[in-house]
């Protein structure tokens, strides 16, 4: 039997949009039983850390705090970076 282990980051210009996302995401995700993350700036990152270390299945987060995140090697050393880019037309 294989058990894989994954984590979806979504990645989101402003604090107000990934707060949003990460509510929209938990209803989706709780039936799932999958753990979401908001990970932004404007707040501690030591309580971030510490949600991180607990596991999460879908990071949402600010591009500056996840590189303070990849820096600090918090929590994220088993994340594999993926660019998707898209645009609203």
């Amino acid at each position: 039997m294989c058990f894989c282990v994954f984590t979806a980051i979504i990645l989101t210009p402003t604090r107000e949009l990934a707060m949003q996302i990460g509510r929209e995401c938990r209803k989706f995700t709780k039936t799932l039983d999958l753990h979401v993350v908001c990970v932004y700036g404007g707040t501690g990152i030591s309580e971030q850390i510490a949600e991180l270390k607990r596991g999460a299945e879908v990071i949402v987060c600010t591009p500056g705090r996840m590189i303070d995140m990849l820096a600090a090697n918090s929590g994220t050393d088993h994340i594999v970076p993926l660019c998707v880019q898209s645009r609203d037309m």
